[in-house]
Order: structure tokens, then C-alpha cells, then sequence
């Protein structure tokens, strides 16, 4: 394996930081103009609406397999250029959402502990 190739195990990680940081209340949209249109394209009403089902979403991915619903860059995850997140490595994932009742994709980087990039266009 390319040693800037994210492990399984690496990957598997960041979806339980993500999941730990937003279930302690860390969390911030770090591109917030791009939030509104990216929740109306699967369907969900309010930023509210989102932030209630973000732990179920995350559950799920977690569930599926991060491994196998790894879909950003290789080897290296995609570099944040964006003012708020810019360096941070995006991690990007793609997985059929039982809760939404479909392929969903979720974007997201940490920063300082707390997920920061949230990007969810339907796949």
C-alpha cells in the first residue's frame, strides 16, 4: 500500500472522530454558503432538520464499512482550500442511506477535534 494511501483502519477512524466530535457538540459548517443548497439536493428541509440526523448518518457509514464507502482522492485525501478548513484533508465517503432511501454523500474534515466541512451532494 502507498504509504499516503489512507489504512482501513484510518479511515474507520475519522468516521468515529467525526461521530464523537458531533456527539459532544463540536461541530461548524466550514463552507456555510454552500450548506443550504447542498441539504435541499437530498431532500432535507433545515440546517435543524440535518444536525438531528448527522449521527444516524454517520452511524450508518460507519456500519457500511468505511473502508468500502471510501471515495476521495487517492492516494492522498483532497487538501481543504476553503478559508475556514484550508489545509485540512477531506474525507469523503458514498453509501446507500437506509434512513434517506438513498446513495448519500458526505464530506467532511477535522478540525481541532470538531467536524468542520460538511458537503452532501446526492451521488
Amino acid at each position: 500500500m502507498n504509504k499516503n494511501q489512507p489504512s482501513q483502519r484510518e479511515l474507520f477512524s475519522k468516521v468515529e472522530a467525526a461521530l464523537a466530535a458531533f456527539s459532544a457538540g463540536r461541530y461548524m459548517v466550514g463552507v456555510p454558503e454552500q450548506l443550504a443548497d447542498d441539504l435541499a439536493d437530498v431532500g432535507i428541509d433545515t440546517q435543524h432538520d440535518f444536525w438531528k440526523l448527522l449521527p444516524r448518518l454517520l452511524e450508518e457509514l460507519k456500519n457500511a464499512g468505511p473502508s468500502a464507502c471510501y471515495k476521495g482522492w487517492r492516494p492522498a485525501p483532497e487538501i481543504a482550500g476553503e478559508h475556514l478548513i484550508k489545509g485540512l484533508k477531506l474525507w469523503a465517503y458514498v453509501w446507500k442511506s437506509e434512513e434517506l432511501g438513498l446513495r448519500f454523500y458526505l464530506k467532511f474534515c477535522l478540525k481541532e477535534n470538531a467536524v468542520a466541512e460538511l458537503s452532501l451532494p446526492r451521488t
